[in-house]
Parts: C-alpha cells; sequence; structure tokens
C-alpha cells in the first residue's frame, strides 16, 4: 500500500491512498511527511517528550497490506473510514507489536498475507531517556520471533518494551464470559507491575500440568500404586508454595487498581454509578484479609480437604488457577444486573483503571488500543472518555468517520483508510 499525502499539512489531516494488493509485488512504500506527522488538529505542534510512545510502524504481507508505512503522534490517533478496510488490521499489529500476539484470533498463521510466506511488523519506540528503540515481530506459520534492535529477544524481555490496553468489542466477554478472560486482565496487570510474576506464574503452570496428568492416571481411581500416592503430596506442597505467591501479587495489584478505579469512574462518569471489585478466591473469603504465611495454610488446608475430591473428578480444583474477578455496579452483581452499555463502560473503567497504576509504578502511561469503542459507548460517555484522555496518553482509535470534535478535546492525528 502506497501512502499519498497533501502536499503542506492540514491540520493534522492525512489520508492513505492507493490499492490494497492480495498478490503480486507489493508497492515501496512512501514515508509519512514528519512536518505532516508533527502536527495536532488545530495546526499546533507538539514535541515528543520523554514519554514511551509508539513514533511509527511498517507493515509486510500482514493481512490485507502488503507493504504500509505510517507515523504516529503521542496523542491521539483517529484511523477511520468504511468497514472492512482494514482498520481493525491496523490496531491488531498495533497489539501484536506490544503483546506478541493477537486479540482476535489464536491461529498466528491467519495473520500472514495469504501469497506469502511470512508477515513482519516493526515499530520504533521511544524510550525513556528521548531515544528509541527498534522492535520487530516475526510471523511465520507455525511460530512468531520477536526482536530488539535486529537481535533475538525472549519474551519475558521483550513483554516490558511497549506496554498497551486494548479494548475491542468483544471485551464484553470480560463481564460475561468465563473467568479465564479475568484472569488474563489480572495476570496481565500484576505482571507489569511484578517482573518476577512471569516465572511465578510459569512455575505454577508446570506444577498445574504435572499434578492434573497424575490425576488422569488409572491408578489413582482404583488400585494406586505407593509411587503415585507419594508424588501427589509432593506436587501440592509445591503448588501451595507457589500458588499463594500468585494469589498475594495479585491481591496487591488488585489493592492498587480499586482505588485507582474509583478514580476513572468519579472523572470520566461522575454521578453515574458506584463501581466495586473483588477477588473471588477457592480458597474463600478469608485469604483477602491474611499475609502470604495465612494464605500459604488455607491453601494447604483447602487441598487436604478436596483431595479426595480431586482424585474423582481427575484434576485440581483448588488454587489461582481457578480464581476469578467479581465486578459489582451499584453493589449488584454487574453481569447479571448491567446493560450492556453499563458493561462496555466498567471495561474500559477497568484497562483506564490499569493504565493509571502502570503510571504510579513507572511514571509513563501504556498505549492504549480502542477499536470502534464510540460506536459501543452513548456520547456523553464518550465525551467524558476524550475529556478524561488528554493526559499524556498514546491512543489509536478506530471509526468507521471521522470524529473532527476530537480537536477540540485532545491531541490528534487523523488517519484516513480508503475503500
Amino acid at each position: 500500500m502506497k501512502i499519498r499525502l497533501p502536499s503542506s499539512p492540514t491540520r493534522g489531516e492525512g489520508r492513505l491512498g492507493g490499492r490494497q494488493s492480495r498478490g503480486g509485488r507489493p508497492s515501496a512504500p512512501t514515508e509519512l511527511s514528519k512536518q505532516w506527522a508533527g502536527y495536532l488538529c488545530n495546526g499546533q505542534r507538539i514535541t515528543d517528550g520523554r514519554l514511551l510512545y509508539l513514533k511509527n510502524l511498517k507493515l509486510i504481507h500482514f493481512r490485507s497490506f502488503s507493504s504500509m508505512e505510517v507515523e504516529f503522534i503521542r496523542g491521539v490517533n483517529l484511523i477511520y473510514g468504511p468497514n472492512a478496510v482494514g482498520k481493525t488490521n491496523l490496531l491488531e499489529s498495533i497489539h501484536i507489536l506490544s503483546n506478541l500476539k493477537s486479540f482476535r484470533t489464536p491461529g498466528i498463521s491467519e495473520l500472514i498475507q495469504w501469497d506469502s510466506d511470512s508477515a513482519s511488523i516493526l515499530g520504533e519506540i521511544s524510550s525513556h531517556e528521548g531515544g528509541s528503540k527498534s522492535l520487530a515481530v516475526l510471523v511465520e506459520p507455525n511460530k512468531r520471533t520477536a526482536w530488539v534492535h535486529g537481535k533475538r529477544a525472549y519474551p519475558k524481555e521483550y513483554l516490558s518494551l511497549f506496554p498497551t490496553l486494548t479494548f475491542v468489542p468483544d471485551d464484553l466477554g470480560m463481564v460475561k464470559g468465563p473467568p479465564p478472560e479475568r484472569r488474563s486482565f489480572m495476570d496481565k496487570g500484576t505482571f507489569q507491575l511484578y517482573p518476577t510474576y512471569w516465572a511465578d506464574l510459569s512455575e505454577y503452570n508446570q506444577i498445574l500440568k504435572q499434578k492434573n496428568a497424575l490425576l488422569k492416571q488409572e491408578p489413582l481411581l482404583g488400585g494406586s500404586t505407593r509411587s503415585d500416592l507419594e508424588l501427589l503430596p509432593i506436587l501440592n506442597e509445591q503448588m501451595y508454595k507457589v500458588g499463594s505467591k500468585i494469589i498475594q501479587s495479585r491481591l496487591e495489584y488488585l489493592k492498587k487498581l480499586k482505588v485507582a478505579l474509583q478514580k476513572v469512574y468519579a472523572s470520566w462518569l461522575p454521578g453515574h454509578e458506584n463501581i466495586r471489585i473483588s477477588y473471588k478466591s477457592t480458597l474463600g473469603k478469608d485469604v483477602l484479609e491474611v499475609d502470604q504465611e495465612g494464605i500459604q495454610r488455607l491453601y494447604r488446608a483447602a487441598l487436604q480437604k478436596m483431595e479426595e475430591k480431586e482424585q474423582r473428578y481427575q484434576t485440581s480444583l483448588i488454587g489461582p488457577h481457578r480464581d476469578d474477578l467479581d465486578i459489582f455496579l451499584n453493589e449488584r452483581p454487574i453481569r447479571q444486573f448491567g446493560s450492556q452499555g453499563q458493561q462496555r463502560s466498567a471495561i474500559l473503567a477497568l484497562k483506564l483503571a490499569a493504565s493509571e497504576v502502570y503510571f504510579e509504578h513507572h511514571g509513563e502511561y501504556p498505549a492504549l488500543i480502542l477499536d470502534d469503542v464510540t460506536s459501543e459507548l452513548d456520547p456523553s460517555r464518550n465525551e467524558g472518555l476524550f475529556t478524561y484522555l488528554r493526559k499524556d496518553f498514546q491512543v489509536f482509535i478506530s471509526s468507521t468517520v471521522k470524529l473532527s470534535y476530537l480537536g477540540n478535546l485532545a491531541p490528534c492525528s487523523f488517519l484516513e483508510l480508503p475503500s
């Protein structure tokens, strides 16, 4: 895809021109005008500052894009155009550059243009010191690899370099869906605060896998062998020691998130509703009132109590892999009693609160990726949202229409994807 620009900056507006080719040799991309990219909607310029943000992005054979380059500003970047022109594809590529996975599909082969062997996503991220980092994700049919300055990077090192929070229409499952979606939200936020959380979670999942494999062995259903029975208590001990650390880390994160959530709701939706979150543990409510040693005691006792039941069901029934996050609106479960608009607002508020917690810990905000958010909220909530985003956020938003009023609320750049 070629990028065609006006001959001079026009109040922060740009247009992507040309044809999205599904085959043949991709056209050589034209670089976005440096002069144009720095303008606000009101014709003023902004400086890059020292905060973390995505400066530019290049896509090669990614979904509908044969080749594309685009530059972004630190404020609001609105990507608009009719349906099926690649707006969500563009946001998805930014999410993958940050998280090494898609918010749309677990199948990475779907990300590669159908007539190509691989896809590439490259981006330049400003650093804390005012320099930059070159990030890249190479997607092949059966694997994806991360690169920093042209060198391979391990995921646990890479994932902290360009933090993002994403809101998409399917996020409604975070309220209505099963617990894994809410656990994933907690885990991501906790990891961003406590880097060792990744290792704890990986160790726990390995122990869990071993224990479940043991529980599914036939001897445990009838005449158990001595070696099998001796191994189970060992795995349980390992599980409660590591699992208690995970629960304690989650609780510490949620304590900060609760405070931030109240502030977000008061600022974004003053006088609308009261929102509250609570950790729901398989160890019971007492887990909220004790320290890590207390969590270990509760965990050990629960495992002993559930030992026979776990053998009967052939799976692990106790631990952080079964825990959940309860969300209440005006003291009633939002899952059952909240309207769809209230549920979407609550999800977005949780993600904004997570960004505030990240800022308190790291001194910068993660980038926000908002897919079609304006069509999911009523006008008053939309206006409150963009007023709130006057802070030092970098935001990527998709819309079917050009939201000109954004220019009065926040620094912004308009990018049109043609049909």
